[in-house]
């Protein structure tokens, strides 16, 4: 077994009864954690910023130690998954810290950022299944490592659904409902069903049903909720949308098919598309049916009655699962990438290739929906909503600039934000209201060689806001404690 202590690394014997400490190398200077993989011990040089090895067999280990990755600011804990080498990096401000990805078999010594929402200070990482476990101060959060590899597999997806004053969110037998912003709240629970895709229209929720292979019909003015099968017999059903008096939904096997909801009893289904690759999730942007593959967006002119066949739209995903327009941008979850991204669908050439990534490092994010400027996101892996601001400018002049950094002080109930372009507007807005609740300049002020400035919010109630930069179509979303 080997322990870390300030400046060396000791081994003990455990089949000793009594084990002493025996130094292996003592030449050290901040060494912080250990990590074993086939004869080679890995260990962090904390202060130094840096990632070390020696080999056990050496004779003399201290001659035998060898640099791993450099460039860190500081470097904390390490854990491996296969030749990956996983470490949490101290940032500037020593309350925040963020995860490095680095390959052993690589020649550089430089790592990558592994996005991972939702930590603050993470240490104390393992790995297991796939998946990467973090202890961060009170919680323990995990996230997929790499996207499975199978593109035609179903996505277990939840679905979101916005209307004037709810959100709806289907969670395997049950249907959940937040009301002006309250935390969710059962609608309606029902053992043996598997509640996929809803949509609304007056007084009536429909839901596909996959595993039950049908439709069915919700009455939300009624107390208790009633449900009742509007259409049965089905391909197990997943996605639906509605067009006039039409409801178009889609099939396992491959096909989308319509049914005029006004006609009782209901007539024949139309077929309006084939050949689709495990299709999950509907939306509709004017006359065009947008369709989310597992690999791809495709879309079809439902007013082209004469042809079933789709055009692809956006390819080369990994889990295309929710779909929801703003404008004409629209925002795809791409669950086995764990992201989120944005397309400007008014681009003429198609498909379009080029994914830009409007959020990262989710788990597993399914659902979408946009409501007042905030983009809500389902995660089925963390079995949870959350929201994110986004502007209202378009496609030319929004992006997400990830060069500012943000880390709220609960103590000093100051905002502490690294940036790199000085001298611009901000804006605070709160998420629940949409209103402005403070402004200011970013000046520079040299801290640690960045950028930095601090923003007072001790005036600020508990909530969510939104931190804006105008000028560079910067948004970023954070908690007041």
């Amino acid at each position: 077994m080997g322990e870390s202590t300030q400046d060396k690394i000791i081994e003990l014997n455990t089949n000793d009864a009594f084990p002493r400490p025996t130094a292996i190398t003592n030449t050290l200077d901040s060494a912080y954690r250990l990590a074993i993989r086939d004869n080679e011990l890995y260990f962090t040089d904390y202060s130094g910023g840096r990632v070390l090895k020696l080999n056990l067999n050496a004779r003399f280990p201290t001659t035998a130690i060898q640099q791993v990755l450099t460039g860190l600011h500081t470097s904390r804990d390490l854990c491996f998954n296969g030749n990956d080498l996983f470490v949490t990096s101290d940032e500037t401000n020593w309350r925040t810290s963020k995860i490095m990805r680095y390959n052993i078999q690589s020649s550089s010594q430089t790592a990558t950022y592994f996005p991972f929402a939702g930590t603050n200070a993470p240490h104390n990482m393992v790995v297991k299944d796939g998946y990467l476990y973090v202890l961060d101060n009170k919680k323990i959060l995990k996230t997929r490592i790499d996207p499975p590899s199978d593109s035609g597999q179903i996505i277990e997806q939840q679905y979101l659904l916005v209307d004037a004053t709810k959100i709806y969110i289907s969670n395997d037998n049950k249907i959940q409902v937040s009301e002006d912003n309250a935390p969710l709240r059962d609608f309606l629970n029902k053992a043996g069903n598997e509640f996929a895709q809803i949509v609304h229209l007056n007084n009536y929720l429909y839901v596909a049903i996959p595993n039950q292979n049908k439709i069915a019909k919700i009455d939300t003015s009624r107390r208790p909720v009633r449900i009742r099968d509007f259409i049965t017999g089905l391909n197990s059903p997943r996605g639906l949308a509605l067009k006039n008096d039409f409801l178009y939904f889609t099939e396992a096997n491959g096909s989308i098919k319509k049914v005029d909801i006004t006609r009782r009893p209901l007539r024949r289904l139309r077929l309006v598309a084939d050949r689709l690759n495990n299709p999950n999730s509907l939306i509709f942007k004017d006359n065009d049916l947008y369709i989310s593959e597992t690999d791809k967006i495709s879309k079809i002119n439902v007013n082209n009655s004469s042809s079933t066949e789709v055009t692809a739209v956006i390819t080369g995903l990994k889990g295309a699962a929710g779909m929801v327009f703003h404008g004409s941008n629209l925002y795809v979850s791409e669950s086995f990438k764990n992201r989120v991204l944005k397309y400007d669908t008014a681009v003429p050439e198609l498909p379009l290739n080029l994914n830009s990534v409007f959020f990262e490092g989710l788990f597993n994010p399914t659902g979408l929906a946009i409501k007042n400027g905030l983009l809500y996101v389902a995660e089925s892996e963390s079995n949870r909503v959350f929201s994110t601001f986004i502007l209202n400018e378009s496609t030319s002049q929004t992006r997400l600039n990830r060069r500012i950094e943000i880390y709220t002080n609960n103590y000093t109930e100051e905002l502490y934000v690294y940036f790199s372009k000085p001298d611009s507007n901000y804006e605070i807005i709160n998420i629940r209201t949409q209103q402005l609740v403070s402004s200011g300049v970013l000046y520079a002020n040299r801290f640690y060689n960045k950028d930095f400035n601090l923003i007072d919010i001790s005036s600020l109630s508990s909530g969510v806001y939104a931190l804006k930069i105008p000028s560079d179509g910067i948004v970023h979303r954070f908690v007041k404690n």
